[in-house]
């Protein structure tokens, strides 16, 4: 099983991946990360994994959902 902090650490990897931005695991614990889902689908080879109650707040804007996703042959987690 795949731990809540594990999961902040790769969403946290994806975003500066896609944003050029670093964020700290600080700032993702005050946007209310309720829960998470990971599955993977070995059809096409990706794990994913779906972050509920993301929600805005001042310190970083951000939606209820957020999905990461890596495919088998990547290094990187990348936000979808």
């Amino acid at each position: 099983m795949i731990s809540r902090e594990r999961v902040m650490e790769i969403y946290a990897e994806a975003y500066e991946a896609e944003t050029g931005m670093p964020l700290t695991l600080d700032q993702i614990d005050n946007n209310e990360f309720e829960d998470f889902r990971f599955e993977y689908d070995s059809r096409s080879g990706r794990s994913i994994i779906t972050i509920y109650e993301f929600t805005d707040n001042d310190t970083f804007p951000g939606p209820d959902t957020v999905t990461v996703v890596k495919h088998d042959n990547d290094t990187r987690w990348r936000l979808v």
